[in-house]
């Protein structure tokens, strides 16, 4: 992963894209889908989708994102106001 933000850092989203895809993918069957650092590459692959023209996948990346926050710390946790900025 840390080559995939190396490559997104230098705008090269589309080389970046299948790094975080396998990540993520790694990360969910090691870890489990709901653990900090699955939901970060989660999160990170859906902020990337957007420049690559894949809106709608970013949407819903995201959105899975957040449900999985709302879980573990409440609907009405302080900490879940930063998802609003992911793509800022």
């Amino acid at each position: 992963m840390n080559l995939g933000l190396a490559l997104r850092q230098k705008n090269d989203n589309r080389s970046a894209e299948p790094l975080f895809r396998r990540a993520l993918a790694n990360q969910e069957s090691k870890l489990g889908p709901d653990r900090t650092a699955t939901v970060t590459t989660l999160k990170n692959l859906g902020s990337l989708l957007p420049s690559t023209g894949h809106l709608t996948k970013a949407d819903r990346l995201e959105r899975r994102a957040m449900r999985i926050f709302e879980n573990k710390l409440g609907p009405e946790s302080r900490e879940l106001t930063w998802p609003a900025v992911w793509r800022t």
